[in-house]
């Protein structure tokens, strides 16, 4: 059996021997993050998201034409928009962190008959 480490096409195939030889470490600044501030960012992107749709519905002079109306409301959007990018990039990291520890603790499970791996292999980055 073969799988991708990357999701997809961009990255080498794997096999489950190869995907379950890779090594990990827990990340501490998950330890203890409480679900709501993972809540807050979410729903900080998702209210940004709404804007950037918004503003990726108008034609260059719409834009422009509906900016010069509200200069006020429009002008902190860039930064916030930017903020959102930057949780959305963090909050993209860690699900795919996540993905790829589950994909080798799964292929552990798969292709080991004699328990748990004992932690050693090649180090995923975080």
């Amino acid at each position: 059996m073969t799988t991708t480490m990357n999701g997809g096409a961009d990255g080498p195939l794997a096999t489950v021997e190869e995907m379950a030889a890779v090594g990990f470490r827990a990340e501490p600044r998950f330890a203890n993050v409480p679900l709501v501030a993972l809540r807050a960012m979410a729903d900080n992107i998702y209210r940004r998201a709404v804007i950037a749709a918004v503003v990726c519905s108008f034609e260059k002079d719409a834009l422009v034409e509906f900016v010069a109306e509200h200069p006020d409301t429009v002008g902190p959007w860039l930064m916030e928009l930017a903020d959102a990018a930057l949780d959305a990039h963090a909050l993209a990291d860690t699900i795919g962190s996540a993905e790829a520890r589950l994909a080798v603790a799964l292929a552990v499970v798969e292709g080991d008959d004699d328990g748990p791996d004992d932690g050693g292999g090649e180090t995923i980055a975080a």
